[in-house]
């Protein structure tokens, strides 16, 4: 989370359109980090394991029928919404651009990253930009690190 506030700092400072997002939802764990079993399950929960690294891929591509097991209407509802932040980005350099003017966005609005409030897209149980996303422990680690 800190090289990526990083980086959009950077990024917005030279007057680059940039866009942070913050993944908080957890998602059911993923068969493809054990093929062998595909009904594993860590201790606790399917959803044990939190928000990890790459949890957010099948969201992104929409491909929650290729990966875990025990999805809910919730994932499902943000896996469309994050695949089309992703399209509408791909289409336009802005997540909350239609990719064509008939397009009808039901995505919450994402803006643009700006350092002074920190605004980040946060994709929990509801989709929303904030401003400050763990400002406290990032800046611990500016301090630290800077």
């Amino acid at each position: 989370t800190w090289e990526m506030r990083t980086w959009a700092r950077f990024n917005a400072s030279a007057g680059q359109p940039t866009y942070l997002y913050f993944f908080e939802h957890a998602p059911p764990a993923f068969r493809i980090y054990e093929p062998h079993n595909p009904h594993f399950m860590p201790p606790g929960s399917e959803r044990s394991s939190g928000a990890y690294h790459s949890g957010d891929l099948a969201y992104v591509f929409d491909s929650l029928n290729h990966f875990a097991v025990g999805w809910q209407p919730r994932d499902v509802e943000l896996a469309a919404q994050v695949n089309r932040y992703w399209a509408q980005f791909a289409a336009t350099g802005d997540p909350g651009q239609p990719a064509t003017p008939s397009s009808v966005d039901a995505n919450p609005e994402w803006p643009a990253y700006e350092s002074e409030h920190h605004t980040t897209m946060v994709f929990g149980e509801r989709t929303e930009a904030r401003q400050g996303v763990r400002r406290l422990q990032l800046d611990a680690f500016d301090a630290a690190l800077l």
